[in-house]
């Protein structure tokens, strides 16, 4: 059963590796990059600088994750490498439900409990 699960979880981190790959992520993380001084938000380092994503979305509907380059700029962040290892070990990432509206805007998120 672990082996299984931990497959998928391979395969889904394989198509998330190549998702950030895309120009319009890639277009995105440099803005961030930009926003935070490229420097670390959490110790001010300006090397090895990652773009964190804060909190996922999923579509109540669809099932669907956003893509990494469909979040507001208020949810991604400039981390270096060992501060991104170290709050991801220490902090489960939050992931929200999202409703889209008829407008295809966002609704308030709900979050889900793994």
């Amino acid at each position: 059963m672990f082996a299984k699960y931990d497959e998928l979880q391979r395969q889904e981190e394989a198509k998330y590796k190549q998702l950030l790959g895309d120009a319009r992520w890639k277009e995105l993380r440099i803005s961030i990059l930009k926003r935070d001084c490229t420097k670390c938000a959490n110790c001010g380092a300006n090397r090895n600088l990652q773009v964190h994503h804060k909190q996922y979305h999923v579509c109540s509907t669809t099932g669907k994750w956003k893509a990494p380059w469909e979040y507001h700029t208020k949810y991604l962040v400039t981390l270096c490498v060992n501060c991104h290892k170290t709050g991801n070990a220490k902090f489960k990432l939050p992931v929200f439900e999202i409703k889209k509206s008829t407008a295809n805007r966002l609704q308030s998120p709900n979050l889900i409990l793994h």
